[in-house]
C-alpha cells in the first residue's frame, strides 16, 4: 500500500493512526493475523484505493 502513495504527508497520516495508534483497528492488520492475505490497495481503514487511470 505505501508505494501507491505519492505524497508523504498522507501516508504519514495513516501511520501516525493505525501503526503507532490503535493498529488493532486497522483493516490490513485484521487479515494479516487470521493469516490471510492482504491486498495491496486495501486502505487501514477498510476502504480500496482506486487503480490509477
Amino acid at each position: 500500500m505505501y508505494s501507491l502513495f505519492k505524497h508523504a504527508g498522507t501516508l504519514s497520516v495513516f501511520k501516525i493512526r493505525y501503526c503507532n495508534g490503535a493498529f488493532e483497528t486497522c483493516a490490513r492488520y485484521e487479515l494479516a493475523s487470521k493469516g490471510r492475505t492482504v491486498p495491496l490497495r486495501l486502505m487501514p481503514n477498510g476502504h480500496t484505493l482506486k487503480a490509477p487511470e
